[in-house]
């Protein structure tokens, strides 16, 4: 039987933190419209993995990472995009957003404040987390 761990109890003088806390707030997106040349390119200009897709009101409508380039055929993002996107508020708890983006088998999380992209949450950006609050130092 699993039980969930109560970040508090592991270490209770630390703050719990938040998706908000550790988040890249930097979001690339691209155009519905917008090319498979044009989408390649953001993903190699920002050294990011995935980016979303935005319709013309501004409203993320799908996202699109290296994998969907692979796997996918058309030549505009509308075509390549993965219509379902996954979001966190800044306000959730990062361990909670851990856990779902691993039992979802997700590497990252777009973070939404009002309906508008804010941030992007990603497992290194967990990791990273970790190993700058670890008591031992890293050989």
């Amino acid at each position: 039987m699993a039980h969930d761990i109560d970040p508090k109890a592991l270490r209770p003088h630390a703050k719990v933190r938040t998706v908000g806390d550790i988040m890249s707030r930097v979001v690339v997106t691209v155009r519905v419209d917008e090319t498979r040349a044009h989408v390649i390119d953001a993903l190699k200009r920002h050294r990011i993995g995935a980016v979303p897709v935005a319709d013309s009101g501004g409203h993320v409508v799908g996202v699109i990472s290296k994998g969907d380039l692979v796997s996918r055929e058309g030549n505009i993002a509308r075509d390549l995009m993965t219509p379902v996107v996954h979001t966190v508020r800044p306000d959730f708890p990062a361990i909670p957003a851990a856990r779902r983006m691993l039992g979802l088998g997700l590497h990252r999380l777009l973070v939404v404040d009002a309906g508008a992209p804010v941030g992007v949450v990603t497992a290194i950006d967990f990791l990273r987390e970790l190993l700058d609050h670890e008591d031992t130092p890293v050989r």
